[in-house]
């Protein structure tokens, strides 16, 4: 960020330089100003520099330099307005420094999470120079990129995510062909670190990689070498991102992780162990644990719970006994159905 940590050095700089070129045509009056602003003496420095406007109103180094006073003094309107005079009447060595010191401006504003005012400075500081617009923007991407480099590299990863979306966010207000490139970096680093605020910057700023996105956050919602937890998030992610009906056709479970899944066939609703067309399915504390969901599909079946059989689409584990018993199900003779084991 080398020019937010040389700002106040090129201050200093062009106060020189401007005082070498209107102190002579103001009788040092503006160095007795910009004295007075070093000693807090505000209000007396402001008289002395509005008197100087009106002794010399078509003065563009007066301008120049009282810009740089008020600038000094934090006096951002007042600043614009004889930087302004200065770009009706100055020099074009003059704009070039005034662009410098707006655009450092700029740089500041951003950092401090101030978009509205950056961006006013940016394209006041192309208007006196429209030269420095691409290299500005260059270094304006650098810094975003920086930022997500942090994120992916542990440094406050939250904040260092916040400011890059700052800093391409106005990359791509000043320059609309930048936002497929900050798509891509975006796209290349969820990739790489899982961050699912990068997968939606991708989309924001290019729309057309929502697909390339679905594709790799589904991917890693399937990564079983991350924590379930880890998962169950991403999931909770690609489900707001593509709807629940989209969602659901991916993962038929949502968020819960498929155990197990067998397939059995009825023999109707008699014989089998004990006459009644009960099968034995899944074996408890083997096949399924407390805490765990068990899906039924099929058009006709009946589980046994409760001292009988029931039609049932689910059903919750919460039986803590240590007992294995098997889970019986039936179903008409010769109809398939399917247990899926589910948490």
């Amino acid at each position: 960020m080398k020019k937010i940590t040389i700002f106040t050095v090129l201050i200093v700089s062009f106060m020189i330089s401007a005082s070498a070129e209107a102190g002579f045509f103001t009788d040092r009056k503006l160095d007795k100003a910009e004295k007075l602003i070093e000693q807090n003496f505000t209000n007396e420095a402001r008289a002395i520099i509005m008197e100087t406007i009106t002794d010399n109103p078509d003065d563009p180094d007066v301008y120049f330099r009282t810009g740089m006073l008020f600038l000094k003094m934090k006096e951002h309107d007042s600043m614009m307005k004889s930087f302004n005079a200065v770009d009706n009447l100055g020099s074009k060595k003059q704009k070039q420094e005034i662009a410098v010191v707006l655009s450092n401006l700029a740089f500041l504003r951003l950092e401090e999470a101030k978009g509205r005012t950056a961006q006013e400075y940016f394209e006041a500081a192309f208007r006196f120079d429209p030269s420095i617009k691409d290299s500005t923007v260059n270094e304006i991407m650098t810094i975003g990129k920086d930022y997500v480099s942090g994120a992916i590299k542990g440094i406050e990863v939250n904040k260092s995510i916040e400011k890059s979306f700052a800093y391409f966010y106005m990359a791509s207000y000043l320059d609309k062909g930048q936002e497929k490139n900050i798509g891509e970096i975006y796209l290349n680093n969820f990739n790489e670190s899982g961050y699912t605020k990068f997968a939606l910057g991708a989309i924001d700023f290019d729309p057309s990689l929502k697909n390339e996105i679905v594709d790799a956050v589904t991917k890693l919602a399937k990564d079983e070498t991350i924590s379930k937890d880890g998962r169950k998030k991403v999931k909770t992610f690609l489900e707001n991102l593509i709807g629940k009906d989209e969602f659901l056709k991916i993962f038929p479970y949502g968020e819960k992780d498929l155990l197990l899944k067998k397939t059995f066939t009825g023999i109707g609703f008699s014989g089998g162990k004990y006459n009644n067309g009960g099968i034995e399915t899944l074996l408890y504390r083997e096949d399924f644990f407390p805490g765990d969901t068990i899906i039924f599909s099929g058009k006709h079946v009946e589980v046994y719970v409760g001292g009988k059989y029931r039609k049932r689409n689910k059903m919750q584990i919460n039986n803590v006994g240590d007992k294995k018993d098997y889970l019986y199900v039936r179903a008409p003779k010769g109809e398939k159905f399917t247990l899926s084991v589910v948490k």
